[in-house]
């Protein structure tokens, strides 16, 4: 019986040293939430008053003298952008959002679709599907820079520019709140953006001159905002799943030292129990 306390008080000590870890991670979250939240708000803000200025000039279909406005529902070639986490302690965050990007790979496989992933999970996973991983960012642990997200935008920039028949997709998590994190597949470009109607625009100097300061620009507004959303959206889950572990280890401590104060109370009456027999003997 002195050995079960042991055991049941080394349970005790290790619950309460991982309830103090999780809590801290909890802590650290918060945050890098509260951080990253501020430019997601701002970046969310510009990228709709960029949006309309790029739909409400491409609206027209004869100043798209760009080459980015060539038909793509035919293309042949597809590359999929998965944006994943670097670790793991974010409860379904992955999972969910790999889920989504798996089935659309599946379904353009016969495309001939090509990956890039930002974060080591949609690496690890896609290397061992065996897509065709075309570029990856790893080690950025949800840690937003305009830098990184200039590289970004770059790299596709110049895949479109190299392939004006190419589509784009991004496959990440959007953040509506807290509890609702969106997994989401969208377009870099859609395709019917001059669906609007004949609205009439002075373009200065000329529509292409002005297309080709804004579709750099567009693009790394976009990428922007999508590695903030998936940012901000991947430390939620880690502070909900943190904060469930968190409760989960305090639900197990009150188990623990209710189980302990019954061994104890068990180990007392026994021994009482026994003293009380001996004197009844010597009695006798």
């Amino acid at each position: 019986m002195s050995q079960s306390l042991r055991q049941i008080k080394s349970r005790i000590n290790s619950t309460e040293n991982t309830k103090k870890i999780m809590r801290a991670m909890e802590m650290v979250s918060v945050s890098k939430l509260k951080k990253v939240q501020v430019p997601l708000h701002f970046s969310r803000k510009y990228f709709l008053k960029l949006d309309q200025v790029f739909r409400r000039l491409a609206s027209n279909q004869e100043n798209c003298v760009h080459p980015f406005f060539s038909k793509r529902e035919n293309s042949s070639r597809v590359v999929l952008l998965v944006v994943t986490s670097d670790t793991g302690l974010c409860g379904t965050y992955n999972n969910r959002i790999l889920a989504l990007a798996a089935q659309f790979w599946g379904e353009q496989a016969q495309k001939g679709i090509q990956l890039m992933t930002i974060g080591k999970k949609g690496l690890n996973y896609f290397r061992k599907q065996g897509a065709i991983i075309l570029k990856s960012y790893v080690d950025l642990y949800g840690r937003f820079s305009g830098e990184l997200a200039q590289r970004i935008a770059a790299d596709l920039y110049r895949l479109c520019a190299a392939d004006p028949q190419l589509k784009i997709f991004f496959a990440y998590t959007q953040f509506r709140s807290a509890l609702r994190l969106q997994p989401t597949l969208e377009k870099l470009f859609e395709s019917d953006v001059h669906s609007g109607g004949p609205l009439q625009y002075i373009i200065e100097p000329s529509p292409a001159r002005v297309w080709e300061d804004l579709i750099p620009e567009y693009i790394q507004a976009k990428i922007r905002r999508v590695l903030l959303e998936a940012f901000t959206s991947e430390h939620s889950a880690r502070v909900i799943a943190m904060k469930q572990a968190s409760d989960n280890a305090k639900e197990l401590l009150e188990i623990l030292v209710l189980l302990k104060n019954k061994l104890r109370q068990y180990s007392i009456t026994k021994e009482v129990i026994e003293i009380i027999s001996a004197a009844e003997a010597l009695r006798g």
